[in-house]
């Protein structure tokens, strides 16, 4: 049901930058439980490899109410570069905010 409600608010916008081939790669479920620790910045995407050459589009879509206490997804964009995910992939502490990333 939740795929459907978000096909019918972002078809349209969907189907204006997508061609007939597009497929769906990924469907997944993320859980935070009370108290788990932030995850440090990453990609979600390649930018080398059989599957770096592919187009994205990601929807976040809350299936609960999520409170201050969860935590915020942090998206940064025009992060998805090969030079955003060498400095996310540096040695030493992981960038917990885009400043940390842009300071690496």
């Amino acid at each position: 049901e939740c795929v459907r409600q978000l096909l019918r608010a972002c078809g349209p916008c969907f189907a204006s930058i997508l061609t007939a081939d597009a497929e769906m790669c990924e469907l997944s479920a993320l859980v935070s439980d009370p108290g788990a620790p932030a995850q440090p910045l990453h990609p979600d995407t390649q930018t080398s490899g059989t599957r770096a050459h592919c187009g994205l589009i990601t929807a976040f879509v809350a299936l609960q109410d999520v409170t201050p206490e969860m935590g915020p997804t942090e998206v940064c964009a025009r992060t998805n570069v090969a030079e955003a995910h060498r400095a996310l992939s540096r040695g030493g502490e992981p960038a917990h905010s885009l400043d940390a990333l842009i300071a690496a």
